[in-house]
Order: C-alpha cells, then structure tokens, then sequence
C-alpha cells in the first residue's frame, strides 16, 4: 500500500476522547486466538460498569463482562485500588501496590513506616489495564497493534485506525488540554512527534493491511 502524505493538513477533530471508539473493539480470542470482538453495552448502574460481551468471529466463544480478567493484574493493600490499609499493631496507614503481574498478587510483607512492626499483608487484586495492549472490559489482546522501537501502536478499529492516520498527518492541530480525556493528550509523545511521523503512517497503514485480510 502506497502511503500517501499529500493530504490535506489541518486537523481540527483532535478534541475526541478514546470512549468514542469503544463500540466495538477487534481483539483475539482467547479460545482460538483467531478474530473476536468486544461490544460495549449499556452501562450498568448496580455494577458501576458498563454491560459488555465478547464474542469471537470463528469458534463463537462468548463471555460476558466481569466473567473474567484476561490481563495483569495489580494488588493494593487498601479496599481500592489507590487506597490505603492499616497497621495491624499501631493503626497507621499502609500504602502498598504491586506492580502489573499476569497472576493475581498474594500476601505481601510490609514494615509500618511508624512504628516499625512488619508482618503479612493481603492484598487486593484490580484488573489492570495502564499502556497495555489490551480492551478495557477483557483485557483481551488487541488484534491490530505493532510493536515499533519507541513502544507498540494499537487501534481498535477501523474508526480508530482512520482517526489516528488523519490525526498524525496533519501538521497543523488543535491543542490538546493535558490531563484531559482527548485522545492527542493520552498519546505517548513519539506517536505525536514530527520526526516519527512516516514512521507512525507506515506503521498505520500495515495495520490497515491486517483489517482488509480480515475482511474488514
């Protein structure tokens, strides 16, 4: 596929948080590792998340949101997951989290910052989801990612796909906010960087390769 850089340069559309391309997300099956898809559904106030299934395209394997965690996990030793607990002999407070691991983290042993008493600590596991490739409500592999030098570009889908190549064609921007939800505020700054630019479309378009193979 040749790449074509002569488009127009001026994007406007950088204002657009990541939960726009969340309707669908291509994944891999974790039964098959062949082409699944994530829907998001309604959210869902009892669960105070949203009602999403996966389904894959070739063995029909299904699941339901919260029916399992295919990604890493990280452990807290408070009741949530930037909480805190406490010592067990002097009360004061014992902030503790792990690091991402494939398996659900055990007790950990932890030395009171006051009173020095160390002993074990369970921890609190929470799905985890940070820079990895994966959707949000499985944590299943995402099926278009590649990993470059500087980190591994990924996109949900088409929409996405096509969001991002117009995005870092253009040389001229709106400005994003940081800390806001936009997704050219959350991009690592190599995606963004002029000098990676044809680096990044090349890598792009060999995404968008793999979705017509796929049939998409």
């Amino acid at each position: 596929m040749e790449l074509d850089t002569s488009m127009d340069t001026h994007f406007s559309e950088n204002h657009r948080p990541l939960s726009d391309f969340q309707g669908e997300m291509q994944v891999n099956c974790p039964s098959c590792g062949q082409r699944g898809i994530v829907r998001r559904g309604a959210f869902s106030r009892e669960r105070k998340d949203f009602a999403s299934d996966f389904c894959c395209t070739k063995c029909l394997h299904r699941e339901q949101a919260g029916s399992q965690w295919h990604g890493r996990w990280i452990g807290s030793t408070g009741p949530g997951r930037w909480s805190s607990g406490a010592c067990g002999h002097c009360g004061n407070r014992i902030a503790y989290q792990s690091a991402p691991a494939t398996e659900k983290p055990g007790p950990v042993v932890l030395s009171c910052t006051s009173c020095g008493q160390e002993r074990s600590y369970p921890l609190y596991a929470y799905p985890w989801q940070g820079s990895d490739p994966v959707d949000p409500f499985f944590g299943l592999a995402l099926r278009y990612q590649e990993a470059l030098s500087e980190g591994i570009l990924w996109v949900y889908n088409r929409p996405h796909l096509s969001y991002l190549q117009a995005l870092i064609a253009s040389k001229q921007r709106l400005s994003a906010k940081a800390g806001s939800q936009d997704i050219a505020a959350r991009l690592p700054g190599w995606v963004l960087s002029a000098r990676n630019r044809e680096k990044v479309l090349r890598a792009l378009a060999r995404l968008e390769e793999a979705m017509e193979k796929d049939g998409l």
